[in-house]
């Protein structure tokens, strides 16, 4: 998919969850920005809690085992997270305290629940106690962290370690972690990109997908993560608001509908390429009138924008269009606001697009009043695009 696109499936999906947010009254007042904010662990200890409590994140299991519920009984039970005790434990006999201590009814099987998430609670603390330090751990997973394939390297190999934690679980502790370069490829999130085409139904290729969103995105949104992009797609689909402690309806069929309607309405009007003139002057008369307003003549005009061969001696050729390129250089030299500017764009059939890096670079350089054309042609450049 094109940056325009990856920008525009990330907008339509913010702007939903917002809007259920403002809808549904049981999440009034919310904070939703604190969700996209990442808690880092301070202590070995706290990393150990991510991990077992991420370990339960597999389908109907967070019903069964309620770690956060019960998360001061288990850690009675587990010793205050004293890792070197725990990896001394024997699994069966952990698992047997678990089920006596939250009167487990279910049978007792390989294939149980409880017995699963055992064995991640042990694993984990045998790994994570080969650290002397909690540095020493994050230095150990940034060693890792600088590009996808080792993060999918990493991630693998500590899933390998730990018994019931597989590569999406493993991606889901680390992120919540404070690394925020990785992602959890929810089954929810694979579905919706699959059902919408953006990637296959797996894992890793979904990953890579979130990464990429979050990578064009940061033209708009520079503080943008991964993890902030996984966490809006992961709330619209499970309606789990769990800072709250308010769980809603799912709301991902929807979502899917929506993103499909964005990307036909995208893929339309990227073929439309006429636009309805909207203002009753031409081109060339309103580009006199910005003129006149700004006391500037035409020479010193197509001298400022370098657009001497477009304008000069064009003088009140009403039927006169140029290319779109050449209006925004006009309306750079002629310094106006984001609203003239579109106003002369589209009296020559133009508009400056939501859905098109380009033109929002355009639109970043005008808001904050930074006219100069060598400029912009500098972050055009650096973003792989045709300039000015």
């Amino acid at each position: 998919m094109s940056k325009e696109t990856n920008i525009c499936l990330f907008e339509t999906a913010y702007k939903f969850l917002d809007d259920i947010v403002k809808r549904d009254e049981s999440l009034h007042g919310i904070d939703l920005e604190a969700y996209f904010q990442v808690k880092n662990a301070k202590t070995l200890a706290d990393v150990y809690e991510r991990f077992i409590g991420s370990a339960q994140n597999y389908q109907m299991m967070p019903n069964v085992i309620k770690f956060y519920e019960r998360k001061e009984e288990i850690k009675k039970i587990l010793h205050d997270y004293d890792l070197k005790t725990i990896s001394g434990m024997a699994e069966d006999s952990l698992y047997q305290l678990f089920r006596e201590k939250f009167n487990v009814q279910t049978k007792d099987s390989k294939r149980s629940a409880w017995r699963k998430w055992t064995g991640a609670v042990i694993d984990s603390a045998k790994f994570i106690n080969e650290f002397q330090t909690l540095n020493e751990f994050t230095e150990f997973v940034n060693n890792k962290y600088d590009n996808n394939d080792s993060r999918k390297v990493l991630a693998l190999g500590i899933a390998k370690r730990i018994k019931g934690m597989g590569f999406t679980l493993v991606c889901d502790a680390l992120k919540e972690l404070g690394f925020s370069k990785f992602s959890k490829p929810d089954v929810h999130i694979r579905e919706v990109f699959s059902s919408i085409g953006l990637c296959n139904n797996d894992e890793f290729t979904v990953c890579e997908v979130i990464e990429q969103i979050a990578e064009d995105c940061k033209i708009v949104y520079p503080d943008i993560t991964p993890y902030k992009v996984d966490k809006v797609f992961w709330l619209i689909c499970s309606g789990k608001f769990y800072r709250e402690k308010i769980n809603i309806k799912s709301h991902k069929e929807e979502l899917i509908k929506k993103l499909k309607s964005s990307l036909k309405s995208k893929h339309e009007k990227a073929g439309k390429l006429e636009t309805t003139l909207t203002s009753e002057e031409t081109f060339t008369e309103i580009l006199f009138r910005f003129m006149q307003e700004r006391n500037i003549t035409i020479q010193e005009l197509a001298f400022k924008a370098g657009c001497v061969r477009h304008i000069y001696g064009r003088r009140r050729r009403v039927e006169y269009k140029p290319t779109k390129n050449t209006a925004v250089r006009l309306a750079l030299a002629l310094e106006l606001s984001l609203e003239d500017t579109e106003k002369l764009l589209r009296s020559a059939g133009y508009e400056l697009s939501r859905g098109s890096v380009k033109d929002l670079v355009i639109s970043y350089h005008i808001a904050h009043h930074e006219y100069s054309v060598h400029d912009v042609n500098k972050i055009l450049e650096e973003f792989g695009l045709q300039t000015l």
